[in-house]
């Protein structure tokens, strides 16, 4: 699916716009006035990998979040909420491109909107999710944790969730993750971002951050494969003076880096002509 296709049919999107945007300024709001800085280390793995498919840090900082994705390639993810506007850098390709939120609701109303017509259980599921949730208490590590269950049959979550630092903590980190979700399904081959938006939902109306998400796809036949993806995070709740210096690297990449549109800088890198060898 062609991402200025969808966009193009934005005219049936306005009555979502104002209500997303209406709560988007909600969380702005708070962001608006919350000084306090923290981070969160990421990692994502696949079944019962050890090695990780993924790994992120990601830095809150006077209202910004910056997404630095530590492999390859690396790229940086800047959110401006209170611009409404995300800005996405290639280090290796040295290039940036912006685009706004409302761009991303956009896009995401229509994935949602297609998603809905397929014949594929799991889209049809994702652009409209109806989870059961259940919680319970556990004890890890001489830590009381919530135990979040959000169980449907084409796709269920099982997340350990704590108490942040400072309660607004968890409002600010459901705002990233849930643009985060959104831009992720701009990405060909990702689902559509409700089924992730309901469980960060969920967290945070129980005053929560994340410590590990499980994201289970049952197999859909005998012959098939369950997957599972596992994210397990890391919040410290202040910043290294590397943080800060990272920050500063950001700057200079902003002030340098070529101008791409949104488009191009999804683009997969052109595929490298491979060398002829010479039999002897």
């Amino acid at each position: 699916m062609q991402l200025a296709h969808w966009w193009n049919r934005s005219g049936t999107t306005r009555l979502f716009l104002a209500g997303a945007l209406i709560a988007l300024e909600a969380i702005c709001g708070l962001a608006r006035c919350q000084e306090r800085a923290f981070r969160v280390d990421s990692e994502l793995f696949k079944d019962q990998d050890r090695v990780p498919l993924l790994q992120t840090l990601t830095i809150f900082h006077s209202g910004m979040v910056y997404d630095f994705l530590l492999t390859t390639p690396q790229e940086v993810t800047v959110l401006d909420p209170l611009r409404g506007r995300i800005t996405l850098l290639d280090e290796g390709r040295r290039v940036k491109a912006t685009v706004t939120t409302q761009e991303i609701l956009e896009f995401t109303l229509a994935l949602q909107t297609h998603a809905a017509q397929e014949k594929d259980p799991l889209l049809v599921f994702c652009a409209t999710p109806q989870f059961e949730t259940t919680e319970r208490t556990v004890e890890q590590q001489g830590q009381t944790l919530a135990e979040l269950h959000l169980s449907a049959k084409p796709l269920s979550y099982v997340a350990l969730g704590q108490q942040p630092a400072w309660p607004q903590a968890a409002a600010l980190y459901r705002q990233f993750a849930d643009w985060a979700a959104r831009l992720n399904a701009t990405r060909p081959g990702n689902l559509p971002p409700a089924a992730r938006l309901a469980l960060n939902k969920a967290l945070a109306e129980r005053g929560l951050v994340p410590l590990e998400i499980r994201r289970t796809i049952p197999a859909t036949s005998r012959l098939g494969k369950r997957l599972e993806l596992r994210s397990q995070h890391r919040f410290n709740w202040t910043l290294s003076g590397e943080d800060h210096k990272r920050l500063e690297r950001v700057g200079d990449m902003l002030a340098t880096y070529q101008v791409v549109s949104f488009q191009e800088f999804l683009k997969p890198p052109a595929a490298e002509t491979p060398q002829k060898t010479t039999r002897k």
